[in-house]
């Protein structure tokens, strides 16, 4: 029972953590940082797994909620597979290492471009306070992590291309904090995830790879919080329902706010989880706005579907 109610926690964690993903990569300067697609159990000594997002945009929302449509003959999409591990050091402590990789599609006036390159690698160190225990009925598992992204990606201050179509990472540093909270009440699975994003300041100095005047930007912080429940149909699957709030502070340039730059979301997800044995597991995960399209602020109108792979051994 015990690895059951592990492994179902870490193929939700690995989830919800897609989407954070998904969000930053498919976007520049956003302030969103990442998180470990590889989350070990308490028997785990390590895991790898492999983790792809499909990102397809049909529009976008200003600053005050207007939505436009990007239209006939225009259209952007993003594949980003993330691979990643996860190792334990100790019996708390796990650190982990994801590498990204991102294929832009652009479509501007009926003429098609694309590009790939490597996206921007995320380190991150967990700690494990609680377990999830049967006899304490109302304890939670709680989980603490933190890491940062760093900017090996191409971004729009080094791009050559006028579409930005080979963007690939924010161009700055981003650092992360967050807690989880996870608790078994058979058949359901309860997770709440939140996590604060602080991007480190840039100094600019060429854009698309022509110098312009010296600037000092900083995205603004950003705030996410991913709430789910997961039903257990069996030892093998699994699916779920979660609820992701996302905000972002207004960026700077030159310690003055930049205004309109605030940005908000509010999204469902839907998953399907499947585990062929204690060692290796198969999440699937689909995400949009819908319903909620009347919180997006400079945010895309966007569908993302993932797949994520993972082997870990004892």
């Amino acid at each position: 029972m015990l690895h059951f109610k592990s492994h179902i926690q870490c193929i939700l964690f690995s989830v919800l953590i897609l989407a954070s993903i998904n969000s930053k990569a498919a976007s520049c300067c956003a302030g969103g940082g990442g998180q470990s697609i590889c989350i070990l159990s308490s028997e785990q000594k390590y895991q790898f797994g492999m983790a792809s997002s499909y990102r397809e945009i049909a529009g976008h929302f200003d600053p005050y909620g207007n939505y436009s449509a990007s239209g006939s003959g225009n259209s952007t999409s993003t594949l980003t597979t993330v691979f990643g591990g996860a190792y334990r050091i100790g019996e708390d402590w796990q650190f982990a290492l994801n590498l990204p990789f991102v294929n832009n599609q652009k479509e501007f006036s009926n003429i098609k471009s694309s590009a790939s390159g490597l996206g921007d690698p995320t380190i991150e160190g967990r700690f494990l306070l609680w377990e999830d225990l049967n006899f304490l009925t109302y304890r939670p598992a709680l989980t603490f992590y933190g890491g940062i992204s760093l900017p090996f990606g191409k971004s729009i201050y080094t791009s050559k291309e006028a579409s930005e179509v080979d963007v690939t990472g924010d161009g700055y540093s981003t650092m992360h904090v967050g807690a989880n909270a996870a608790k078994l009440f058979r058949p359901v699975n309860f997770v709440i995830d939140a996590s604060y994003y602080y991007p480190m300041s840039k100094n600019v100095s060429e854009m698309h790879g022509s110098p312009v005047d010296s600037y000092t930007i900083r995205a603004g912080n950003k705030f996410q919080i991913v709430e789910s429940a997961t039903y257990l149909f069996s030892e093998k699957l699994s699916s779920g329902i979660g609820f992701k709030q996302a905000w972002q502070f207004e960026s700077t340039v030159n310690n003055s706010a930049v205004a309109g730059s605030a940005s908000r979301i509010v999204s469902n997800i839907v998953s399907l989880n499947y585990f062929h044995d204690l060692s290796t597991s198969f999440s699937f995960s689909y995400e949009t706005p819908a319903v909620f399209e009347q919180y997006l602020a400079n945010q895309p109108q966007s569908q993302t579907i993932s797949l994520a792979i993972s082997y870990g051994g004892l």
